[in-house]
């Protein structure tokens, strides 16, 4: 289980880029990290798409044209932590 959770501005384990995006996100983690799960939330905090694919990786990148513009928030659950950030889709 996840010891500690890290929400942060611009220092985290977690990049993200583009940032606004239109269509692919990467999704980053250093630190050695490896991730486990990815889940994106609307600012109603209803899950919007997920990723168990991410198993094992540090960096991937993911499909977002889908979502409706606006403002979302990305968790991603690593062995010890879990990574939090946000992104806007355009």
């Amino acid at each position: 289980a996840p010891t500690s959770i890290n929400e942060t501005e611009g220092s985290s384990n977690l990049q993200l880029y583009p940032n606004p995006t239109s269509g692919n996100l990467k999704v980053s983690i250093s630190g050695n990290l490896k991730m486990e799960s990815l889940h994106i939330y609307n600012v109603l905090g209803e899950e919007v798409l997920n990723s168990k694919q991410v198993s094992g990786k540090s960096e991937m990148s993911l499909d977002v044209s889908v979502l409706e513009k606006g403002l979302y928030f990305i968790e991603v659950k690593t062995e010890n932590n879990i990574e939090r950030s946000r992104f806007i889709k355009q």
